[in-house]
Order: structure tokens, then C-alpha cells, then sequence
């Protein structure tokens, strides 16, 4: 069954593929889903850390529209079109602000990368630009090349760009979900081909459904997948070979890829009756899965030490769009994943004066000696937010 199941998820996927049926696992969420067991964090987590970003007037940090943490950064966007850069302790670096259409500048920031072999910030600057500008961690211009295609998104891998393509501008790569680009901006090769996505003459619908991300020595690709074919979850090796690593088996009913060439927008309610995976993560040992079904939002848990399935939801508040894990560590804020930290390690954002109707209730014994406390009862409304960094169980 596994062996079918696979041949299936890969059929519209061109020669690139390191075909290996044996290494690919099949998760089945069919089961899961009347699952109504509530799971703590405690089950899958050993510790949790609250780094403060440093907030002076030069640091303060508008509406965050991304963020992304390196080996030694925290860098954010926020809706000022510039980037702000902070150490791993959450010190504040520098503000690249170069807004612009000179040589050194860029229109509009569409995604951003650091590379750590070259100790640079790389911006991708999209609307027509296509250019990659490279930056010093503290502001100063280093590089810049231009791109051959519009590209979405950017990630740095083995001393190479790694962009994803956006659906709207699959013809420029070819069909290609991903196109590997030099450092100097020369293309290498172009992955994962879409045969079926050739037939489509232009997706009218926007609805980016990816994750990419990095795992121990790979990266790390789940894209949105169309009509009720298994989503696909790829490797990308070091030398931009890219395995299939699980499909995923959410049952229900997807929308057609002809829906996406539509003219007429998509409804909220709409896309609420069917199903379709809405985020995935992964560390080392478990995998975070969204999933839309039967018109809520349902979260999962994936053990894959013990290939365990666990539904999360907060059966006291019967939140339909809101489904955290229950915080029974420190007792302050729920969880549930934005982004990896590193490789055992996930965050989310808070802010620290969200947090102070959590202290409010805890008993003076546990506030005793914990600095992480005060900082807490300390904060103001106009500080900028911390990371909730959860190390997970190996």
C-alpha cells in the first residue's frame, strides 16, 4: 500500500527525483481526526526560553510581516520595508533601510536570506526588479546580481540560493518548483517539474501553501498540492537532489487545480469545506501539521520515534480557528510553531505584556528567582516582542 500510495504523489514530477520507495513513510490523518485526546506541551517538550528583542528608539519594530532566525540572528520585516537585525541573545545589531530604485536599493522586499558562509543578508527585491541585493549584518553593501525569473521566495543551501517559484510564474522556470542560483547569481539547475501545471495558462487565485525550511543537513519542501492527490514532503540534499521524505494522507476533498484559473476569488467559507493542509514543520523528532476539515482548522502531532498521531485541541473554549498546545511548563503562554530555531528547537512571537495576565495568576514561589518573570512584569505595551523558544524531546 505504501509503495502505491508513492508512485501516486509523484506522478506529476519530472526527472529530478532520487526515486528510493523504501525510505519514503505514508502518514495517514484519516484516523486523527476524531482524535479528541487534549495534548500538553510537556508531552513533547523539556524546556522553554523567552528571548526579549532589545527595544531602544532605534530598535522598535513595526507590524511583523517575517521573521527568520539563524545560526547567529534574528532578523525581521516589518511593514516599514526594512529589515531588523538582532544577535541570538535578541541584542539589537542594525536597520537595513534601502528603499529605493538605485543600484544599491531595492522596490519592494519580497523575501530574505543570510548567508553563513559569506556572513551576508541577501534581499530578493521583486515587482519587476528581480534583483538580489547582499548585505553586511550591520548595513554596509557588499554585492548584488539580478535573476533570470520572478521567484517567491529565497533561502540560502550549500553556499547557493535555493527560490521557490511562484505558481503565477511557473513558465519563466520552466514548470520548476525550485531554481538554484550562484551566489553571483548564475542558474545551476531547476527541480521538481510540474508536468501537469504546463496545461494551466495563468492561476488567476494567489494561495501560497508552502513550507521550506532547514533540517540537519537538508532542506526541507512541502508545497500545497492540488485535486486529491497526496501532498508530498521532499528532501533537498546538498547537492540539490531532492528524495521524496513522507506523503501525507489527509483525506477529504481539495480543490481542483482548474479552481485556481478562476477569475471568481475563492470565499473564506468556501475553501472552509474543503480540505487541504494549511502549514507543516518539522524537527528532528515530531512534525506539526494544519489541516482545514470539515470547516475548522484542525492541528496534529507526529511522533515519528513512535509513528503516533495526536490531535491538538483545546476542548475548554471550543476554538474553532485557535488550537494551541496547553502550556503546563511555565504556565504562561499556549503554543504552537511558527518557524524552526534550529533543529530541536521551534518559536513564536509574544509580547511580553500579553504575558502578565499569565503571571498574574501563577503563586509567588514559582515567580521567586526566575528573571524570565520579571522581565515579564516589566514589560510595556511599546517594547518589541520576544521569541517563546521551546526545545523539543529528541
Amino acid at each position: 500500500m505504501k509503495k502505491y500510495l508513492f508512485i501516486a504523489s509523484i506522478a506529476f514530477y519530472g526527472c529530478q527525483v532520487t526515486e528510493n520507495v523504501s525510505k519514503v513513510t505514508t502518514i495517514d490523518f484519516n484516523d486523527a481526526y476524531n482524535n479528541k485526546d487534549e495534548v500538553a506541551i510537556s508531552e513533547i517538550c523539556n524546556h522553554i526560553d523567552y528571548i526579549p528583542l532589545e527595544t531602544t528608539n532605534e530598535s522598535m519594530v513595526g507590524d511583523i510581516k517575517d521573521m527568520k532566525v539563524f545560526k547567529n540572528y534574528i532578523i525581521i520585516l516589518d511593514n516599514t520595508k526594512r529589515l531588523f537585525v538582532f544577535d541570538k541573545k535578541g541584542k539589537f545589531i542594525s536597520i537595513l533601510d534601502h528603499e529605493g530604485r538605485g543600484p544599491n536599493e531595492y522596490i519592494e522586499i519580497a523575501d530574505f536570506s543570510f548567508n553563513e558562509k559569506e556572513n551576508s543578508i541577501a534581499i530578493f527585491s521583486t515587482l519587476g526588479d528581480n534583483k538580489v541585493l547582499l548585505f553586511s549584518p550591520k548595513g554596509k553593501f557588499v554585492d548584488s546580481f539580478k535573476v533570470s525569473n520572478e521567484v517567491e521566495k529565497v533561502y540560502e543551501f550549500s553556499n547557493n540560493f535555493l527560490f521557490y517559484n511562484s505558481h503565477y510564474f511557473r513558465s519563466q522556470s520552466n514548470s520548476n518548483s525550485l531554481s538554484v542560483f550562484s551566489t553571483k547569481g548564475e542558474l545551476k539547475t531547476e527541480l521538481l517539474e510540474k508536468n501537469r501545471e504546463k496545461t494551466i495558462p495563468f492561476f488567476n487565485q494567489y494561495d501560497l501553501k508552502t513550507s521550506i525550511f532547514k533540517l540537519n543537513d537538508k532542506m526541507i519542501l512541502w508545497e500545497k498540492g492540488f485535486d486529491n492527490e497526496l501532498d508530498t514532503i521532499w528532501n533537498i540534499n546538498k547537492d540539490f537532489e531532492a528524495s521524496p521524505r513522507y506523503v501525507l494522507n489527509i483525506g477529504g476533498e481539495k480543490f481542483p487545480i482548474e479552481r485556481y484559473t478562476d477569475k471568481e476569488t475563492i470565499s473564506f467559507e468556501e475553501r472552509m469545506k474543503k480540505t487541504e493542509i494549511q502549514g507543516y514543520l518539522e524537527s528532528e523528532r515530531y512534525i506539526f501539521c494544519s489541516i482545514t476539515h470539515a470547516k475548522r482548522v484542525t492541528r496534529f502531532i507526529y511522533d515519528k520515534k513512535t509513528a503516533i498521531i495526536k490531535r491538538v485541541y483545546n476542548q475548554k473554549g471550543d476554538r474553532k480557528f485557535i488550537v494551541m498546545l496547553e502550556n503546563d511548563l511555565d504556565y504562561l503562554s499556549p503554543f504552537w510553531p511558527e518557524a524552526i530555531f534550529s533543529d530541536n528547537k521551534m518559536y513564536k512571537l509574544v509580547y511580553g505584556y500579553e504575558l502578565k495576565n499569565f503571571v498574574a495568576k501563577m503563586d509567588s514561589n514559582d515567580k521567586k528567582d526566575n528573571n524570565q518573570i520579571k522581565i515579564i512584569e516589566n514589560s510595556q505595551i511599546t517594547d518589541n516582542p520576544m521569541l517563546m523558544v521551546v526545545t523539543l524531546n529528541k
